[in-house]
């Protein structure tokens, strides 16, 4: 997935030292917005900051009221349980955790 690569990104800027995680931020905006969430949520320890510009971060209720032919159709049904899985490995929202 389009976040995975954003964290692959994050960690060679790292490892290369070009950066460091507290002066590392993450933009994203549209769907490009989930996946930067969905970065931070992931690695949290890999970005001092982030930006969302209107982001869909609810990835499964959001699907309920998306156009049919919108690109979050390719991420999974809310109507079977394997799309119900897919929808939530991709939504930032279900993957926050308290203490980061």
């Amino acid at each position: 997935p389009a976040w995975e690569d954003a964290v692959d990104c994050a960690l060679f800027l790292i490892e290369a030292r070009w950066t460091e995680p507290d002066r590392l931020a993450i933009h994203g905006d549209g769907r490009d917005g989930r996946v930067a969430g969905r970065a931070i949520t992931a690695r949290p320890d890999l970005f001092a900051g982030a930006v969302l510009e209107d982001a869909l971060l609810d990835v499964v209720r959001g699907i309920e009221t998306a156009p049919a032919d919108s690109p979050l159709a390719a991420l999974g049904s809310p109507r079977t349980r394997t799309g119900v899985q897919e929808l939530v490995s991709a939504s930032p929202y279900h993957h926050v955790r308290g203490g980061v």
